[in-house]
């Protein structure tokens, strides 16, 4: 990288403009920008920081020739902001001086050096010290100064005038989903989606935007482009040496939501109908999906919300309930008891993405008659896949289980060579179940044991994973669904058979 100097008032740079960006949800942004090129050399300032491999040049009514980085001293006039400063400008000038114990001294400023300024009179030159003057006068006084400042400039060579389009990913401007879903009708739910932008890179000049739902592959997000970061060729290398492993920069949010503040109940329920969503078509590029908002004008540090869609569904509620993993432990094969107690139930509501595009990964809050009831983190969805929302906490469903042992086979299975011994154990559950609200209810129970299954009063799904190679029992899933009229009060028993290892 070379070193220029270059007088400020002769500059002629060009910097770059933002004219599309599309927006991941981690804080970054492909972003392109566009360059006019005024000649067959142009110097460009205000240079994005890509990350590596991303930058890409095209050029417009011209091809490029080459381009390269240098750094340019820049000489500028800038107001004193000190008395010493003051002193310093006008060196040569004639001043009077008010003294502390000698009174008025008149002179010219031949030099200001640390705590001294020395002033030529007729006959001879006088040193003062700084704290000796309370005041002066200076004929024609300058009030400004001479300063030297480097700054970065990226030099196109081109054939000629036209543009360059500078396209790379960029840290600093990022979207955040959320979604409202307003169950208030008993047959249908309007969910509305979204989007609050951020925009801490560049001014964004009444420009579209894509916001990208998905999930790509980039492993050099924390490199910036050699041409455009300056870095020493050790701490480039070095750098390089130090990639591991890739992925998407950030990652999945963790579950770190922001706080949504709650606005009075009416306001919220006109809101969910009060916006007019500007969202495009949107387009699917491979896994990524490209929602389209035009005419996005923002300026460096704004925050903007803007709705992109709404769709309709028909819904169901569900209340599910996990029961816990019960069997003989892998490793040890000691039986893992049920713990005491009833289980959670969760009130969920199920529908289809009706929206004819994804649903992305966001905070999802659900609504009743402008209430509040619940809010849950909405998973990737496909269009016309189902999607489960949990709301909240069935608190007048019950679901509990408990199991005891009815058989047992001594020495049902042993190793060749080996001194371990298994005896097959019979186990029988009974779940029971009430439902104590004054409406029929649909109920979702999952239950994991690590064995074979055997029999239960109402026929479950079953799914059954092989073991693995240190494991002497399969787990087996069984998924009931039933319905519960007001009131009702079932239970209903399961058996399967688990290998507990005795010796």
């Amino acid at each position: 990288m070379g070193l220029l100097l270059a007088a400020a008032t002769a500059d002629t740079v060009a910097t770059p403009k933002v004219i599309a960006a599309s927006l991941f949800k981690n804080g970054y942004a492909m972003v392109t920008r566009e360059v006019k090129l005024t000649g067959t050399t142009t110097r460009i300032t205000d240079l994005p920081q890509p990350v590596l491999g991303t930058l890409w040049l095209t050029g417009v009514g011209t091809k490029i020739r080459r381009m390269t980085l240098t750094t340019e001293v820049i000489k500028s006039q800038v107001p004193t902001a000190s008395f010493d400063q003051i002193l310093m400008a006008n060196k040569g000038k004639n001043v009077v001086i008010q003294t502390v114990n000698l009174g008025q001294v008149r002179g010219t400023i031949h030099n200001v050096v640390g705590e001294m300024v020395t002033l030529k009179l007729q006959n001879s030159t006088t040193a003062f010290s700084r704290n000796e003057i309370r005041s002066l006068s200076i004929e024609d006084a300058k009030l400004t100064q001479e300063v030297e400042s480097a700054r970065r400039v990226l030099s196109i060579d081109s054939e000629g005038p036209g543009s360059v389009q500078m396209i790379g990913l960029e840290q600093g401007l990022t979207w955040a989903p959320a979604y409202a879903l307003d169950m208030s009708d008993p047959k249908k739910a309007k969910l509305v989606a979204r989007a609050t932008l951020l925009n801490d890179l560049a001014v964004l000049p009444n420009i579209e935007v894509s916001l990208v739902t998905g999930f790509p592959n980039l492993k050099f997000f924390g490199l910036i482009e050699p041409i455009l970061s300056g870095a020493q060729v050790q701490q480039f290398t070095g750098m390089l040496n130090s990639i591991g492993g890739g992925g998407f920069a950030g990652g999945a949010p963790g579950g770190q939501m922001m706080t949504q503040n709650m606005a009075r109940r009416e306001v919220v329920a006109d809101g969910l109908a009060g916006w007019t969503p500007t969202i495009g078509a949107g387009e699917q590029l491979e896994d990524l999906f490209f929602y389209r908002m035009p005419n996005v004008n923002m300026k460096v540090g704004d925050r903007m919300l803007q709705m992109l869609f709404e769709a309709e569904a028909d819904y169901k509620r569900v209340y599910t309930a996990d029961l816990a993993t019960s069997g003989a432990m892998d490793g040890n094969e000691r039986y893992q008891p049920l713990p005491e107690g009833p289980t959670d139930v969760w009130h969920t509501v199920l529908f289809k993405n009706t929206a004819g595009r994804p649903l992305t990964t966001a905070p999802i809050s659900v609504y009743k008659k402008g209430e509040l009831i619940g809010q849950d983190t909405m998973t990737y969805a496909s269009p016309s896949q189902e999607v489960s929302v949990t709301i909240n906490k069935a608190l007048d469903v019950r679901a509990e289980a408990i199991e005891e042992e009815i058989a047992r086979e001594e020495k049902a299975r042993t190793l060749p060579n080996s001194s371990m011994i298994w005896d097959r154990v019979t186990i029988e559950g009974v779940i029971s179940l009430t439902n104590a609200k004054s409406e029929a209810i649909e109920m979702k129970l999952t239950k994991s044991v690590l064995g074979d299954f055997e029999s239960s009063d109402i026929q479950p799904v079953l799914s059954k994973q092989t073991p693995g190679l240190r494991a002497i029992n399969p787990q087996t899933q069984m998924v009931w669904t039933l319905t519960l009229q007001p009131g009702e009060a079932k239970k209903f028993k399961y058996r399967y058979k688990t290998l507990l290892r005795v010796y």
